[in-house]
């Protein structure tokens, strides 16, 4: 699952002799692309029980990148136990309203539109999540949250030598947003995808990948070269009871190098 992938527990907020603290957490992604027709996406929510997590979030300080290993398969996640949220969700967006009824697919409980459904609307949206609750289980809640704006980017070149790598799209306009870019890459021998850069952005339109970093992209091997952009927008609500996060997000297509 998606939302499973982004999330991974704390290991510095545990105590090394006390029991670790147990949370309810619930995670809504909204994940826009533009599907040749219009604008949507195929909501999902999922509530479990954890110890403590770090949350991501949208904000950004300042720009980082790094080298790091690239994988299509989802990262190990620790063994959660899973929560009724309701018989049903509901996501109001682009001035309608869509059902997230309750699925279970062997151990995962999830929420998401009937039959892998659609909801459209106009990315960078206002949208409200209500979450009806159940006892036991995850309690009532409702949360307020922006969708991630549509973006364009420019094609990102293969650098000559002693050049860093640009990178440049259209920016959101404030400092609420993030952007992920991944160059993904065969490094020498390489049969498939296996390394990226991978940057963390201020949404601001513009920044260079250093030259340090753009050894592996120029030299991929047999010119095995990907890049997949993201904008990110995230929310957090916590209560006594629980903590909910929104994770709005907008993809861009693949276009190769």
């Amino acid at each position: 699952m998606v939302l499973m992938g982004v999330l991974v527990s704390a290991p510095g907020c545990r105590s090394g002799t006390a029991p670790a603290i147990t949370s309810s957490y619930g995670f809504l992604t909204v994940a826009a692309n533009y599907d040749s027709v219009s604008y949507g996406a195929s909501p999902t929510a999922v509530f479990y029980t954890s110890t403590a997590l770090v949350l991501p979030s949208s904000r950004v300080n300042q720009d980082s990148c790094r080298i790091i290993s690239y994988s299509v398969l989802p990262p190990a996640t620790d063994t959660v136990s899973f929560l009724d949220a309701g018989a049903s969700l509901t996501l109001a967006v682009g001035g309608g309203s869509v059902s997230l009824p309750k699925t279970t697919q062997g151990s995962t409980t999830s929420y998401r539109i009937a039959a892998n459904g659609r909801v459209t609307f106009t990315p960078g949206d206002s949208a409200t999540l209500t979450i009806p609750g159940a006892s036991p289980g995850f309690p009532a809640t409702t949360i307020a949250f922006r969708t991630a704006e549509a973006f364009t980017r420019d094609s990102v070149a293969v650098p000559a030598a002693g050049a860093g790598i640009p990178l440049v799209w259209t920016p959101a306009g404030d400092s609420t947003s993030k952007m992920v870019f991944s160059l993904r890459y065969a490094s020498s021998g390489s049969p498939k995808l296996n390394q990226q850069v991978y940057c963390v952005l201020r949404d601001d339109g513009a920044f260079t990948i250093p030259v340090a970093l753009a050894g592996g992209w120029r030299f991929a091997y047999q010119d095995r070269r990907e890049v997949a952009a993201t904008r990110w927008r995230t929310r957090i609500l916590s209560t006594a009871d629980a903590t909910v996060e929104t994770i709005a997000t907008f993809d861009v297509p693949t276009p190769r190098p």
